[in-house]
């Protein structure tokens, strides 16, 4: 994992913004690799690191937003933005912390595995509205975020019913509803993200 130092405080802030998007896939992509397999005895360190630079880059974004360095970025709507990302980190930080303290079924484990796949989804169509690309354009890739959510809430309701259809214990109740709730509250401020980014840097554009 890369280190805070290579976040350089005066560069162009989509420059800045991409790397910070990119740091919280990396930490979905480790949250994914914690549902799939066995918590590694090193899992507490890698959380404690991705806090401290999770917190470093929202400290970055803020300060940007404070001295009025945007680079033609509307500052109020930076700020949503930038509301958004918090809310992100510390859903990601409070589900990096809860899995593996209970057993769960296998299909839950599926389930929640499922739901975690498509956060990283979503997320990978907020860095293509960021930074748009031939073959998806922003608009077409705020679409797909807003149709992963609406598959993401189906599979969410189906889980709910299948989990209460038959006594499973007051702990894997507990684990598994708030585990699939906060993925589930990532996947919405996910998408809310993706609604503020195509209007920041759209906004940007007509600017320029």
């Amino acid at each position: 994992m890369s280190r805070n130092e290579d976040l350089d405080l005066e560069e162009d802030i989509t420059l800045l913004i991409s790397k910070v998007l990119a740091s919280i896939r990396e930490q979905i992509q480790w949250v994914v690799a914690i549902e799939s397999g066995p918590v590694a005895p090193e899992v507490d360190k890698m959380l404690a690191q991705f806090d401290e630079r999770n917190d470093y880059h929202s400290i970055v974004l803020h300060q940007r937003v404070i001295t009025n360095k945007t680079d033609g970025l509307n500052p109020r709507e930076l700020q949503l933005f930038i509301s958004s990302y918090d809310l992100i980190i510390r859903l990601l930080n409070k589900l990096g912390h809860r899995l593996g303290l209970v057993m769960l079924e296998d299909w839950i484990n599926e389930h929640l595995n499922n739901l975690l796949e498509s956060l990283d989804h979503a997320f990978q169509l907020v860095e293509n509205i960021v930074d748009p690309t031939e073959s998806c354009s922003a608009s077409d890739a705020l679409k797909d975020v807003m149709k992963v959510q609406h598959d993401s809430e189906h599979a969410h309701l189906k889980f709910l019913r299948k989990l209460y259809s038959v006594d499973r214990g007051a702990r894997i109740l507990t684990q598994a509803e708030a585990i699939d709730l906060t993925i589930m509250e990532a996947i919405d401020q996910t998408s809310r993200l993706a609604q503020r980014s195509l209007v920041l840097f759209k906004n940007s554009s007509n600017t320029v």
